[in-house]
């Protein structure tokens, strides 16, 4: 289950992304300009309790079209600094300039998504095939007496305990 539900959850993930970024193929490219650096800190706790902290970079890009100058931070962030002054790509919607986002984008997160939701689907959805085949080949377990109640034995069909197995039936007998 756990597995069929994270590749569900990458597979709709994956979809989205896809999806914003296959918009944004058409729109036009022009070239723009670093002009900052956001630097973003994030801190979290591992298993242990440790706090582990991690910077990663967005570059604020500058660019013009028709002559009007906009500017955005970058929604990819990336563990190496980007160097002020650098030229990028920048695709734009031709319809309000000011949407915008690096040329390079993030298409590669789709095909990771992707990976690893058909990992997920081919290692727990090949787990789970192999154990319910094992369960339904295997024999039923011994049989184990509950702890609270003493162990009686099977009794043999049309036999009464404490009656001899091929000896004559009493019709005086309860059954």
């Amino acid at each position: 289950m756990v597995g069929l539900v994270t590749f569900f959850g990458l597979a709709v993930a994956a979809t989205i992304v896809g999806v914003s970024e296959y918009r944004k193929a058409d729109w036009p490219v022009t070239e723009g300009e670093v002009i900052d650096v956001v630097q973003k800190v994030n801190t979290r706790r591992d298993n242990d309790g440790h706090r582990r902290t991690s910077i990663t970079w967005a570059p604020v890009v500058r660019y013009t079209v028709d002559g009007n100058e906009y500017s955005f931070t970058s929604n990819v962030s990336t563990g190496n600094k980007p160097t002020i002054g650098s030229t990028v790509e920048v695709r734009y919607n031709p319809d309000d300039p000011q949407q915008a986002g690096l040329a390079s984008g993030v298409l590669w997160v789709v095909f990771m998504l992707g990976g690893m939701a058909v990992l997920f689907l081919a290692v727990f959805g090949g787990t789970g095939l192999v154990l319910m085949r094992r369960q339904r080949s295997a024999p039923p377990p011994p049989y184990q007496p509950s702890p609270y109640q003493p162990y009686q034995p099977p009794h043999q069909q049309g036999s009464q305990p404490g009656a001899e197995p091929d000896g004559p039936i009493d019709p005086s007998e309860p059954r």
